[in-house]
């Protein structure tokens, strides 16, 4: 009888678990939306993941941030939004087979100015130079669903960052789930690009869905809206596409183009 007991209440907590669950009003934010983030900092005018891009974006009026980490070989979380070196700067080789040294010493330049020269920053460095109310989506890049090396290598660096101006974002589930086990409370978002993918929340329980602009309709708003979650748009490149955004109640617009009032 107790075997019977503790089977159906295992399946009762599945059951609530995948089909009855609800985001925390507190694990959202509670800015007026919608909050528009600079991608990747103001890349129109300094190169992307750079401190002066993030820097740049501050003074053109955003509050928020998007970055991309990746974890060097001997650890340290540095911003880029590819693993390899060859694609934005002068280097050569993956950015998990070199040390932060490595890294650093590689130069990436912008077209607005071939002659400056900007490195790849620390994280830690960005949280030292950026306004204190600047809050920040760090999106933890993976090669592939298993490979947890920059999550564990961010998780190390928590204490030392402002948990409460962060969004945690990520392609990879198992990433957004390593944050909600080890860091509860952390805001999450989880990135798609695929609407098969949408399954995942499900499971995973994100604060925010990060969807592809293009991919938000009225069901996906209705189904956001009844489990309280919250939604960011990206790449959001184009005026009638925020003004949508805008009149749809959208959460935050991830844009590469300055803050459309």
């Amino acid at each position: 009888m107790m075997l019977y007991f503790i089977i159906a209440s295992l399946i009762f907590l599945v059951i609530h678990y995948r089909f009855y669950w609800k985001v925390s009003g507190g694990n959202r934010f509670q800015d007026t939306t919608p909050f528009f983030i600079s991608h990747r900092g103001f890349k129109a005018v300094y190169p992307e993941n750079t401190i002066n891009a993030f820097k740049h974006a501050e003074e053109v009026g955003f509050h928020w941030i998007e970055l991309d980490v990746v974890v060097t070989n001997d650890g340290h979380v540095v911003c880029s939004h590819n693993f390899d070196l060859e694609k934005e700067t002068d280097g050569f080789g993956y950015i998990y087979n070199l040390n932060k040294s490595n890294v650093n010493s590689v130069i990436t330049t912008h077209s607005s100015n071939p002659s400056e020269e900007f490195h790849i920053p620390e994280l830690i460095d960005v949280f030292e130079v950026i306004n204190k109310n600047t809050k920040v989506n760090i999106e933890v890049k993976s090669p592939y669903a298993g490979d947890l090396s920059t999550a564990r290598a961010l998780s190390r660096i928590m204490h030392m960052l402002p948990k409460n101006r962060l969004i945690i974002s990520s392609f990879n589930p198992f990433v957004i789930l390593y944050f909600k086990l080890f860091h509860r409370g952390v805001v999450t978002g989880f990135l798609y690009q695929n609407i098969e993918y949408l399954w995942f929340v499900n499971w995973i329980h994100p604060s925010y869905i990060h969807p592809r602009v293009d991919l938000i309709d009225q069901e996906l708003i209705s189904f956001a809206r009844l489990r309280n979650l919250g939604i960011n748009a990206w790449t959001v490149n184009n005026i009638p596409a925020i003004e949508w955004c805008k009149s749809n109640n959208i959460d935050g617009i991830i844009t590469d183009l300055e803050i459309v009032k």
